[in-house]
């Protein structure tokens, strides 16, 4: 793709790139937009704990790359307070770039950045994107993080519905990360244009990191295999990520404990950064065996080679309102390495991804008798694995998500209409 000349992007993200998510859902796609000869210049708030570990992981990634990192620290407490200190940064260190450079566009990853750039985008003149990542404010109500019957509480979550409104109007173009969320923001009929200007991105996959075939192990690797073996372990439930808000980690034990009964050598691993013993002390309130159960955390280049230790992929989401919006990461992840997935309907895209690559199993309801259900289904079905490595491959791949993103990024800055797909 061929850009402008002397044309700079910043890009403004509110999760940090020394973060899991930011490792895989950020840095990826800038690196490639910086490879198609665009320049970046990337705003984060990194965690100080984080920063201090990984910040030369990131440094050493970004090096030979046109993305001038400026990295700023992210503000806890007090709540509200907080993320009004950290906008006021995030302003800040916008106005500083636009002043010593030529910026073409403005990419605002999910609400928080889009909010603080939305004077200075119209003042400037400078288009932006508004790159919604899902239905932030209703996030927090799905997650039970605001009480509406909090009169704070519901005077923000009001503004930030009407700021949503505002954002979807006045940007130059709108990425959601799924098909569901945006058949739900074309009914509100906020504008016979809105549906030309929304781009479907789902959360896509590094398909050359995630891939089943090694040269050699790493010593994680072997460490973890050597206890599934020690315990006898002969089909083996793999969880990735972090459990956080949405993920159901008693409906998933609770799946597991059903497991067990059908075969008692059944194993279940979480690869996660989660305090092992919250997860220890869940299962143990449901009467589960704990001596199957492995937890281990691992760095991003060790996930794919301890995701083939696993036989099926297991997670289960809350199905909320604002999930329509949401696209699982560990879904495109566990379906590059060609492993089947049990997981529950009512997220986003996940059914439709599951149902039309037969990449799994979907659990209609969370009871014991749909998990006992679901169970004698996966025993007798013959999944394919290099069919749903190739489904990753024609729907996740980052390849596909990055040529997507440049197709807007060219669409703006020459000025024309951007057409979704």
């Amino acid at each position: 793709m061929d850009f402008r000349k002397n044309k700079h992007t910043v890009f403004l993200s509110y999760d940090g790139l020394t973060d899991p998510l930011g490792q895989s859902q950020v840095l990826p796609y800038l690196i490639g937009l910086s490879e198609a000869g665009h320049t970046i210049h990337l705003v984060s708030f990194e965690k100080p704990g984080r920063y201090k570990d990984h910040e030369h992981i990131i440094r050493s990634l970004i090096k030979d790359k046109s993305i001038v990192w400026h990295p700023l620290s992210y503000t806890k407490n007090p709540p509200v307070l907080s993320t009004i200190f950290d906008i006021i940064k995030l302003r800040s260190a916008l106005k500083r770039i636009i002043s010593g450079h030529q910026i073409s566009l403005i990419h605002c990853r999910s609400y928080i950045t889009t909010i603080a750039i939305q004077s200075i985008s119209n003042s400037k003149n400078i288009p932006f994107i508004f790159d919604m990542r899902g239905f932030w404010a209703d996030e927090r109500i799905d997650g039970n993080i605001w009480d509406l019957k909090n009169p704070v509480y519901k005077f923000i979550y009001k503004f930030f519905k009407k700021k949503e409104i505002q954002f979807i109007k006045e940007s130059a173009a709108i990425i959601s990360l799924t098909n569901k969320a945006k058949d739900e923001i074309i009914s509100w009929k906020i504008g016979s244009d809105v549906s030309k200007k929304i781009t479907v991105i789902p959360c896509c996959c590094d398909l050359t990191l995630f891939n089943p075939v090694f040269d050699n192990y790493s010593p994680k690797y072997n460490e973890v295999k050597t206890i599934i073996d020690s315990k006898g372990i002969d089909y083996l439930y793999v969880y990735l990520g972090a459990i956080g808000t949405w993920y159901m980690l008693d409906d998933m034990l609770q799946f597991y404990k059903a497991a067990l009964k059908s075969n008692n050598r059944a194993g279940m691993l979480f690869i996660t950064t989660e305090d092992p013993n919250s997860i220890y002390k869940r299962a143990n309130h449901y009467k589960i065996p704990i001596d199957k159960i492995i937890i281990t955390e691992s760095s991003r280049a060790e996930v794919p080679q301890l995701l083939t230790l696993g036989n099926m992929g297991l997670f289960f989401i809350k199905p909320t309102f604002s999930k329509q919006a949401s696209s699982p990461t560990k879904q495109a992840e566990l379906m590059a390495m060609g492993l089947p997935i049990i997981c529950n309907s009512g997220v986003g895209d996940t059914d439709w991804i599951v149902q039309k690559f037969q990449s799994g199993l979907l659990i209609e309801k969370f009871s014991e008798e749909e998990y006992n259900k679901t169970l004698a289904v996966s025993k007798n079905y013959k999944f394919d694995n290099n069919k749903i490595r190739a489904g990753a491959s024609e729907y996740f791949s980052l390849k596909k998500g990055i040529k997507s993103y440049l197709q807007v990024y060219h669409t703006i800055i020459n000025g024309d209409t951007v057409h979704s797909d």
